[in-house]
């Protein structure tokens, strides 16, 4: 890395909130939360300043398959 770069560390390897299994998709919104999808598709949007968890939830379909993106709609911040 070059001279002055700063670098944090967002969550861990687990499947409790602010945990990780696999990551699949990371968006940031208007309100620069961070949104993390991981590969047993729960969603967690999380305050990247405090680490704060500020929504979670999984994915409906997710048993046909592993997420592998995702999309925020700049209209209304949709995931």
């Amino acid at each position: 890395m070059g001279g002055g770069e700063n670098v944090e560390i967002l969550g861990s390897f687990g499947r409790q909130p602010g945990q990780f299994m696999k990551p699949r998709a990371i968006e940031f919104t208007r309100e620069g939360h961070v949104i993390v999808i991981d590969r047993t598709g729960r969603v967690q949007r999380i305050d990247p300043r405090t680490g704060d968890i500020h929504a979670r939830w999984t994915l409906e379909l997710h048993e046909n398959g592993t997420p592998t993106g995702m999309k925020i709609d700049p209209r209304d911040g949709t995931v």
